[in-house]
């Protein structure tokens, strides 16, 4: 999905993108510290970056509720 001029998704891909149920687990380098330091720590079983669209604890990054974790 293309990004924005600075590299980071729109309003309207964060939406398209929810919409079709697709959570990413990790962003690209330098997006958000979590991910990074995860990925430096070669860590692959994490919380997604993204909340499910049925999270029940506010939709946070890296949530770890029953239903996102």
């Amino acid at each position: 999905m293309p990004h924005d001029t600075e590299g980071k998704e729109t309003p309207l891909q964060i939406a398209a993108r929810l919409r079709n149920g697709t959570r990413r687990h990790k962003l690209p380098q330098g997006e958000c510290a979590y991910c990074d330091r995860e990925r430096a720590a070669n860590v692959e079983f994490h919380p997604y970056h993204d909340a499910s669209d049925r999270c029940q604890s506010g939709k946070h990054a890296h949530c770890t509720c029953d239903t996102c974790f």
